[in-house]
């Protein structure tokens, strides 16, 4: 078995043998990748990631040289073609960030602590590959994120359940893990104070105020001074609290459906000490308000000082956020007598607040989170429930990522209970018009509404409007057509929530110009993409993917690849139309490369390498597909009845009668063209 470890200092392992070199430090750098990453590589791609700066010909050499290495080393675990390099599939290889993740999931904390040694690749460099040192850092702190998440819930789950010596334990490991961890330091003390330890939970605020000063210069949060000075004052201990009716929540003014596993875990979330700072991400249109509003009404009476509800959509900078909090939570700033500053007084004023308070579209403001900031350090019983388009980043932060509701996958007689998106769409549908009956006949017809909205609240509450003048499939047939179709002219509808398209209008109109462009250009795939190709074809670096992807829009799927949400691609498609070249410039390099991977896969597919080649194929046939219609359209006779020939090898492993159905779609296209 080949064993990888990189986490803490990297080595390898084959049987009980270490290996201490297998050749030059990309060459360990190439095997890395290939293992974490999985798939099939071409030598062109890995020799643009690793070698960058150099000539594309001198890049291949070197990954020639590189690969030698790997073969003379680990060679039986790596298949290397001419064209292509991956892991052998069905070899034995061990890596310990997989076992991690494992252990993990199943919730085995003790084996987790002992297989992270410390952070991936630690100290491990390599000279003239920026590429491949921002996937490092990009892989290590993913990993990083679940495994002190993971270590916070478990914290908070032990000392909630009254294991204070697990909870210790576990907040120590936290600790040694990352001793400025200011959770790991209050729980640790908490856990304590609550277990009887009282000389032991003041000594660690000791130890923990040190820490701080010699490494920051700062003193320890002040939700750790706060608690030192409450266990001091012997003041842990369950407090009974009378509560008083405050709120501003608005009513929701239709029925709320589904999601209740969502408000179980984000009620679960805030209840917990180490959670003050809750950010609901997804796209608009998704239901993030209702959502919060929602898991609110059911904890308002938790907090003695009330809950109140944020609205950001008309803050159009920073300096207003004060006065519309202070108005929000029905405070008074002086701003005329008092020479205090206003944001001095609202501090003042929620020090001693237990209070909930909800940001609502906090995206337009960002990066500037300093108020937020503030007021987490200033007004220790003060929780904050945000929603937003992108996270806020700050260190203290919590993110919860609001997908689409459930989509039916079958028909209805088949389902044990409603899915969530299509109760919605039967709900409002009957709003709209109170003949509708969702029957037997109209089911796969709105299956394939909610389908084609992805889940989407706004949209499945938009296409449900219509019922009252068309068929639930002339609903579907008008949203594949257009996203205009998806409006509503309704008065108590706020605007930016009439159409899809004014959501998604407000999610481009924050973008910088660079981010439009690639937004745009990565709509031409279909079916997904990997971030490889997305950079061939679309220009997209990693740090441009990461901007979308922390904006909501584009999706991070099992196994690396991306995706964007159905309605948002077809937005995404339109703009890249509106601009001529851009898009015959991108739909060609699409069809290119697609041409090419078909290509240089015609050997494997004839021979041993015929199931690895078929399902990297496979995986991207919508693309292939894609490709293919360009290629009708506008190539040369010669090179498409290349590209022909091409899929037809590969439809002679992908199966007969598929392949009928491919081949007479293309000659229809054919024949279109040919008029």
């Amino acid at each position: 078995m080949l064993e990888i470890f990189t986490l803490g200092r990297f080595s390898i392992s084959m049987g009980a043998k270490k290996l201490t070199a297998i050749g030059s430090r990309k060459a360990e750098a190439i095997l890395v990748y290939l293992a974490v990453e999985g798939g099939v590589h071409s030598r062109d791609s890995l020799a643009a990631l690793f070698w960058p700066e150099s000539p594309q010909s001198k890049a291949m050499i070197s990954l020639r040289v590189a690969l030698s290495s790997l073969r003379k080393y680990v060679g039986d675990y790596l298949e290397i073609t001419q064209i292509t390099v991956t892991m052998k599939p069905g070899s034995r290889v061990y890596l310990d960030i997989f076992d991690l993740e494992t252990n993990l999931a199943q919730n085995q904390i003790e084996r987790a602590l002992e297989i992270y040694q410390g952070d991936f690749l630690e100290g491990f460099h390599i000279q003239g590959s920026v590429e491949f040192e921002d996937w490092q850092l990009w892989e290590g702190e993913r990993i990083r994120i679940i495994m002190v998440s993971t270590l916070q819930n478990a914290i908070s789950t032990e000392i909630e359940m009254g294991d204070y010596k697990k909870g210790q334990h576990l907040a120590r490991q936290l600790l040694r893990l990352d001793d400025l961890n200011e959770f790991a330091h209050h729980q640790y003390m908490l856990s304590l104070a609550l277990d009887g330890q009282r000389n032991a939970a003041l000594n660690h605020y000791k130890t923990c105020q040190q820490i701080f000063l010699v490494e920051l210069g700062i003193e320890p949060s002040l939700e750790i001074q706060n608690l030192q000075q409450e266990i001091v004052r012997g003041e842990i201990k369950v407090q009974s609290k009378q509560f008083l009716s405050k709120h501003n929540l608005p009513l929701l003014q239709t029925s709320f459906i589904g999601r209740e596993q969502d408000v179980d875990q984000l009620v679960q979330l805030l209840g917990t000490p180490s959670c003050r700072l809750l950010t609901l991400v997804g796209p608009g249109g998704f239901g993030k308000t209702r959502l919060a509003v929602k898991v609110a009404s059911e904890i308002w009476q938790n907090y003695q000082d009330g809950a109140y509800f944020v609205p950001l959509e008309k803050v159009t900078s920073v300096i207003y956020l004060i006065p519309t909090i202070a108005e929000a939570i029905r405070f008074d700033l002086d701003d005329h007598i008092s020479e205090t500053d206003p944001i001095d007084q609202l501090l003042d004023y929620l020090s001693n607040c237990s209070m909930l308070i909800i940001l609502d579209g906090y995206e337009h403001l960002i990066p500037d989170v300093r108020l937020v900031d503030l007021l987490l350090q200033n007004c220790p019983q003060l929780k904050i429930l945000v929603t937003s388009r992108q996270k806020l980043n700050l260190k203290s932060e919590f993110t919860f990522l609001i997908k689409g509701l459930s989509v039916p996958t079958q028909n209805q007689a088949e389902f044990s209970e409603i899915p969530d998106s299509l109760q919605l769409f039967e709900e409002r549908a009957a709003q709209a018009n109170n003949e509708f009956h969702l029957s037997p006949g109209e089911t796969p017809q709105a299956v394939r509404i909610c389908r084609l909205v992805d889940g989407m609240p706004l949209g499945i509450e938009l296409a449900a409007t219509w019922t009252s003048v068309l068929s639930c499939q002339e609903i579907g047939d008008e949203i594949e057509k257009n996203i205009d179709f998806l409006e509503t002219t309704m008065s108590d509808v706020p605007e930016k929530h009439r159409s899809l398209r004014a959501v998604f209008e407000r999610s481009y109109n924050e973008l910088t110009a660079d981010q439009r462009i690639i937004l745009s250009k990565i709509s031409v795939f279909h079916g997904g993409f990997q971030r490889q190709s997305a950079q061939q074809i679309a220009g997209a670096r990693l740090s441009h993917l990461s901007d979308l992807y922390n904006k909501s829009l584009i999706r991070r799927n099992i196994g690396g690849r991306m995706d964007m949400h159905r309605s948002i691609q077809h937005f995404a498609a339109e703009k890249l139309s509106k601009l001529p070249d851009e898009y015959k410039t991108t739909k060609e390099n699409h069809a290119r490369y697609f041409y090419k991977l078909v290509k240089d896969r015609e050997h494997d597919l004839m021979g041993p390498g015929m199931v690895l080649a078929r399902e990297e194929i496979r995986s991207d046939l919508e693309n292939v597909r894609s490709a293919l219609s360009w290629a009708i359209s506008v190539w040369d006779q010669e090179t498409l009845n290349n590209f022909i020939y091409q899929f037809f090898v590969f439809l002679l492993t992908h199966g007969w009668h598929i392949g009928i159905l491919e081949i007479d779609t293309m000659i229809d296209q054919i024949r279109n063209v040919a008029g």
